[in-house]
C-alpha cells in the first residue's frame, strides 16, 4: 500500500476527549478529508481514550484502513482514565514500537 499522506494528530493532555479536530476527523470527516482517504491518506491519532478508539472502529469501519491509533489511553470498566497505582501515570496501550 502506498501512503499518499500522513497526518499525526496529538490529543490534548490525557483528559476526556472533547470536540477537537481529531474527533471531528474521526466522526464527522469533511468531504475533502474523505477524498484524501481515497488517495491513501492515513491519519494517526495519539492519546485518545480506549472507549473513543473502540467507537471509531465500530462506527467508521469502512474507513479503518486510513486510521492509526498510538498511545491509546486505557479506560477502567467505569470509563475512567486508568492510572498506575505506583507511579500515578496514565496507563496507555503498548503500541509495540
Amino acid at each position: 500500500m502506498i501512503v499518499a499522506g500522513i497526518a499525526v494528530v496529538p490529543s490534548a493532555a490525557f483528559t476526556k476527549d472533547t470536540d477537537t479536530w481529531q474527533m471531528r476527523t474521526l466522526f464527522e470527516p469533511s468531504d475533502s478529508h474523505l477524498r484524501s482517504e481515497t488517495r491513501g491518506r492515513v491519519v494517526i491519532c495519539e492519546g485518545l481514550e480506549e472507549a473513543t478508539v473502540n467507537r471509531a472502529l465500530d462506527t467508521q469501519f469502512s474507513r479503518i484502513d486510513n486510521m492509526m491509533f498510538v498511545g491509546t489511553v486505557r479506560n477502567d470498566p467505569q470509563g475512567n482514565v486508568m492510572t498506575d497505582p505506583e507511579t500515578g501515570r496514565v496507563v496507555t496501550e503498548d503500541d509495540g514500537c
